[in-house]
C-alpha cells in the first residue's frame, strides 16, 4: 500500500492509497501487502471479486490482541463492501491475515464487511476491534474465520443477513480456535445463520461473552 501512496502515519487519510492498492492487485493477480503502520480510512473501501490481503502482524498465541504492528483504524461506518449488485450481494474470495482492524465509530451498527458473498475464502491471524457486525451477507461457502482475535463486540452479529427476509447460510465452512471477547457483561454474540451445512463452530475460546445461534442459547460467557 505504501508504493501507492499510503502513510501509515496515524494522521493522513490513506483511503484512496488502499483502494488504488486493492485494484491494482486484482488487475496484475498479486498479493496486497499490508506493512507496519498505523492507517487511517475514512472512506468505505471496495473489495475486489478476488484478493489476498497481507499484514505485518504475526500472531503468537489464541487472544493475543497486543501485535498491532498493522492497524488499520476503519473510520466510517462501513469498512469493506463488495461491487454489488441491485439485488444481490457481491462474490468475493478473500484471504486475509496479520491485520489488525480497528473501528472508528466503535458502535453496534459499524460493519466489517458488508453486502458479500464470500466464497472459497479464509479470514485468519487477524484483529478485530470494536465492531457490530463482522459480516453481513446472505450466502456463504468454504469460508474460514481461524485464529482471529474479536474484541469489544458490541451486544451484535458475527455474521447476519442483508436482509430481513433472507437468513444467511454457511455451507463447508467453519468457525474455529478464534478468541471472541465482549466488552461488557451483556454482550452477546449471534450467528444469525438459516443454515450450517456442513459447518461448525469448534474450539473457539469466549471471554465475557455468550453465543446465541438462531435465537437458541449455546454458551454462556467463561
Amino acid at each position: 500500500v505504501k508504493r501507492y501512496g499510503a502513510k501509515g502515519d496515524g494522521a493522513t487519510d490513506d483511503s484512496v492509497a488502499f483502494q488504488n492498492t486493492l485494484d491494482s492487485c486484482y488487475a496484475v493477480g498479486v498479493e496486497c501487502i499490508i506493512p507496519d503502520g498505523k492507517y487511517e480510512i475514512n472512506d468505505t473501501l471496495i473489495l475486489p471479486p478476488m484478493i489476498t490481503i497481507r499484514g505485518s502482524n504475526i500472531a503468537n498465541s489464541m487472544g493475543d490482541s497486543l501485535s498491532s504492528n498493522c492497524l488499520v483504524f476503519l473510520n466510517n461506518m462501513v469498512g469493506f463492501i463488495g461491487r454489488e449488485t441491485e439485488n444481490d450481494d457481491s462474490s468475493v474470495k478473500l484471504n486475509c491475515s496479520g491485520v489488525y482492524f480497528r473501528s472508528g465509530q466503535y458502535s453496534q451498527n459499524s460493519i466489517l464487511f458488508k453486502d458479500i458473498h464470500l466464497n472459497s475464502s479464509d479470514f485468519y491471524n487477524n484483529v478485530v476491534f470494536g465492531f457490530g457486525i463482522i459480516l453481513q451477507g446472505t450466502a456463504h461457502q468454504l469460508t474460514h474465520f481461524r485464529r482471529n482475535t474479536f474484541a469489544g463486540i458490541l451486544k451484535s452479529f458475527i455474521i447476519k443477513s442483508r436482509y430481513n427476509t433472507t437468513e444467511p447460510t454457511l455451507t463447508d465452512s467453519y468457525i474455529k480456535d478464534n478468541y471472541i471477547s465482549g466488552s461488557t457483561a451483556f454482550n452477546v454474540v449471534f450467528f444469525d445463520v438459516d443454515s450450517f451445512a456442513h459447518s461448525y463452530i469448534q474450539d473457539n475460546f469466549f471471554d465475557f461473552a455468550k453465543i446465541i445461534y438462531n435465537q437458541t442459547y449455546i454458551l454462556d460467557y467463561i
